[in-house]
């Protein structure tokens, strides 16, 4: 029978990969930059701003599923991020490297559709499935939550930065995808 103290410490384990696996909904990981300046886009239409908006957080995704697999994969995800959005990161990575967790496996993005278009920034949901995506400990046993959705709606905010769009915020969303 366990004693009552790594009871206590499994129970804080749990709690703090819970935590670890919500955070990872809002940002699907350096210091944080200044927010950026947006520039005029000189998109033609609003299709044009949200295909860059989609290319951006596409481009993100599969930089943060490469650097799962290689540390030093280029382009680096922070270099789509800054904001809210780098912040989150940032820590995100720090709570996980503290409690000995890493993350396996790919995230995937499902949809992407537009939501708002403004000339320097546009908002853009998405439907991620986490179904691969796994939380390790150091010892490489699975510790990701039974009970955690397998798919995710997020609201991102990307702004049309020199020289290229940044993502700036990513919240969970209301929509189920």
């Amino acid at each position: 029978m366990a004693s009552v103290d790594t009871m206590a410490r499994r129970t804080a384990r749990g709690a703090m990969v819970g935590a670890v696996v919500l955070t990872l909904a809002l940002v699907t990981a350096c210091t944080p930059d200044p927010e950026p300046t947006p520039t005029p886009t000189g998109f033609a239409s609003e299709e044009e701003a949200f295909a860059a908006a989609e290319a951006t957080y596409r481009a993100y995704v599969d930089a943060l599923n490469r650097s799962r697999t290689d540390a030093s994969a280029v382009p680096p995800p922070e270099s789509f991020l800054s904001g809210d959005a780098l912040t989150q990161s940032i820590e995100v990575d720090q709570q996980l490297a503290d409690a000995g967790l890493q993350l396996v496996g790919p995230a995937v993005v499902i949809g992407i559709q537009g939501i708002e278009w403004r000339a320097e920034s546009a908002s853009i949901g998405a439907c991620m499935d986490y179904t691969e995506a796994r939380v390790v400990d150091s010892a490489g046993t699975d510790v990701t939550p039974a009970d955690r959705p397998n798919r995710a709606s997020l609201i991102i905010e990307v702004v049309f930065a020199a020289p290229a769009p940044l993502i700036v915020q990513s919240n969970v969303g209301d929509q189920e995808c």
